[in-house]
């Protein structure tokens, strides 16, 4: 590069300069510039690296409060939340059973316009007391313009509203009856038999289920209210119930009773109802459902003595133990050890030689392995009766055919022929006293023999009080003595 000259506008010369020295300064000034930006970085970076600490723990904590917030505000919301459905919620309340049971006015259950459970304490014209769950009582008015349905949904009638029915009802807002219906949410077993009421713990026992009651359940029985400690293990009732608590039991069959007077005089006494082994009552008081009953009393030092009775529904029928040595006595006297004793087809214990029965006809089968059975029918109406048995010990004899035949008779003998085979067939069913027909013929009520040609036949049994209520069974006779019973 060549030299510059500067020169003043006055015309005088200045100081020369070259540019090369110029440059050098400027790199000089620049160096210095540099260097003091480079400590001004530095600066800001060491005060950058002071302060991140700071920036950092400022952001944590804004991180931990909010956080705190947010948990404060959802318990506040929660304990809101439990306070308001708490008040709404309180009409249902879980108690120590398991039951839901009402204590107030819900939206959702009941209000002013709804009850949505109660029973019918009492119908009277056109007036219904109800006890509701929660305890309350009140009697609503029914008119014609009153809906009833069934638990169906079937329109009925108030007449076909009874004591112990459990029911829902919604009223209008003047508080007249608009609709009775049957709530779909109660559990109940119809025409049952077995349950056992123990009124000290307040509480039933059924089919192995433990349930409670209390002072608010009804207990009924033909319309009227009934004490809890009425009912017995022999009725015919219908439960109704929600969770593990009884609100209703009718009394659809009730039982009369077996009062046994003189007891005192038997030694080791011994009880049958129907042939099954009972507990002796101390009171010598037997319940025992409304129908027909054999009671069979025995002793070591009377004959069993037999008594057939027909007990009506709250009925006491008295058995006079004392007329045990009076009564008439079936004998038996048995050419064999070891024989069976069946009086009208209930068995009687092995080798019976004497049983007391009271005046009457009765039907006497004695069986033995090897022998032909015996069979007749005894009249007890003028007194005792012995009998003289023979039993016929069945030999098998070859005939000319080579065929083995079974006690083959003379052939001038009144007896049928071997060749058309016969069989007793004893006919049990249970319940009992149900009316038996075999191959469509009425053969009597059971317990029930009767004696059929071998091979397959058609047994139907039919409940004494309802047409309706059948069973039908096919059985094969294929031997001397057979038995079937016929369960409903």
């Amino acid at each position: 590069m060549g030299s510059y000259h500067f020169e003043k506008d006055n015309g005088d010369f200045g100081e020369t300069r070259r540019i090369d020295g110029i440059n050098k300064e400027i790199q000089n000034i620049e160096s210095g510039g540099n260097k003091k930006r480079h400590d001004s970085d530095r600066l800001f970076s060491i005060e950058n690296r002071d302060k991140e600490p700071s920036l950092s723990f400022s952001f944590k904590t804004i991180i931990i409060f909010v956080v705190i917030g947010i948990i404060v505000m959802a318990g506040f919301a929660f304990l809101f939340f439990n306070i308001v459905s708490g008040r709404n919620g309180q009409n249902n309340i879980d108690d120590n059973n398991g039951a839901l049971v009402n204590s107030g006015s819900n939206e959702e259950t009941d209000n002013q316009n709804f009850i949505s459970c109660a029973v019918v304490s009492k119908v009277l014209g056109k007036k219904i007391d109800i006890n509701r769950i929660s305890g309350e009582s009140e009697t609503l008015q029914v008119s014609n313009s009153t809906v009833i349905t069934d638990a169906n949904g079937r329109r009925i009638s108030l007449g076909d509203i009874e004591t112990g029915d459990v029911i829902s009802v919604i009223l209008s807002d003047d508080g007249a009856v608009s609709e009775i219906s049957f709530p779909d949410d109660i559990w109940q077993y119809s025409m049952v038999n077995g349950i056992n009421v123990d009124i000290d713990k307040m509480r039933a026992e059924y089919d192995g289920q433990i349930y409670s009651y209390n002072d608010d359940t009804v207990f009924s029985y033909m319309g009227n209210e009934i004490y809890p400690g009425d009912v017995s293990e022999t009725d015919i009732v219908s439960i109704y119930g929600k969770g593990q608590n009884i609100i209703s039991l009718k009394v659809n069959k009730y039982h009369g009773y077996a009062v046994l007077k003189n007891s005192d005089k038997i030694n080791d006494m011994q009880i049958k109802v129907d042939f099954e082994e009972i507990e002796v009552p101390e009171s010598m008081v037997i319940p025992l459902a409304a129908g027909k009953h054999t009671i069979l009393v025995s002793g070591s030092n009377i004959d069993d003595y037999m008594s057939e009775i027909d007990v009506g529904d709250n009925e006491n029928i008295e058995i006079d133990l004392s007329e045990a040595a009076k009564s008439p006595h079936i004998v038996l006297n048995v050419n064999v050890s070891n024989y069976n004793v069946f009086i009208n087809g209930q068995e009687y214990p092995q080798n019976t030689t004497e049983v007391a029965v009271e005046s009457g006809v009765y039907d006497i089968r004695i069986t033995s392995e090897g022998y032909r059975d015996f069979t007749r029918k005894v009249d007890c109406s003028n007194g005792s009766v012995n009998i003289d048995i023979k039993l016929e010990k069945i030999q098998n004899e070859q005939n000319t055919s080579g065929s083995i035949i079974s006690g083959e008779p003379p052939k001038n003998s009144n007896e049928k022929p071997v060749d058309v085979k016969e069989g007793n067939l004893t006919i049990m069913t249970d319940p009992g006293w149900m009316r038996v027909y075999v191959d469509g013929e009425y053969v009597g009520v059971s317990p029930v023999m009767v004696k059929l040609e071998y091979g397959e036949h058609t047994v139907r049994a039919v409940d004494s009080n309802n047409d309706d209520n059948m069973e039908e069974v096919k059985v094969t006779v294929d031997g001397p003595d057979k038995t079937v019973t016929v369960e409903f």
